[in-house]
């Protein structure tokens, strides 16, 4: 009986601990994912553009983001992008909230050019296709069901 008590114990810590963690990573991510891309690309997503200049993923949401209720997520990536905007040969740097797929999904989207990052205007990027860093504010919308 004592074993059964100290299981339900761990257990019960453990679900409090993921509840507030839960909370930090979504508030950490909500403040992060409004900043602005830091690199001279402006970063679009076919379709999945939203108004607040983040990158919605469409079906490429993680679900494990929509259980959990992740809603906002920020993405560094490193990539290749061509002068039209295609990109290629990327990597993930990081993602906040980690361990949700944001960065994942992102990358899919890269990979299937769904994902593209073209030069703002103000830039004067050299022609050819350059190694980029690339900021991606990433929010769920309506994707999660």
């Amino acid at each position: 009986m004592a074993t059964l008590k100290t299981i339900l114990a761990v257990a019960s810590v453990a679900a409090i601990a993921l509840v507030i963690g839960r909370g930090a990573w979504a508030q950490d991510a909500a403040g992060q994912a409004s900043a602005r891309p830091a690199s001279d690309f402006r970063i679009k997503g076919a379709g999945m553009h939203r108004a607040d200049g983040s990158v919605g993923l469409g079906p490429y949401t993680p679900d494990r983001a929509c259980r959990l209720g992740v809603t906002r997520a920020l993405v560094v990536m490193d990539c290749t992008a061509a002068p039209d905007g295609a990109l290629s040969e990327c990597s993930i740097v990081s993602e906040t909230p980690a361990d949700m797929g944001f960065g994942m999904a992102t990358y899919v989207l890269a990979q299937r050019k769904l994902l593209s990052a073209t030069p703002s205007p103000a830039a004067d990027p050299p022609p050819g296709p350059r190694r980029v860093r690339l900021t991606i504010p990433v929010s769920t919308g309506s994707d999660c069901r």
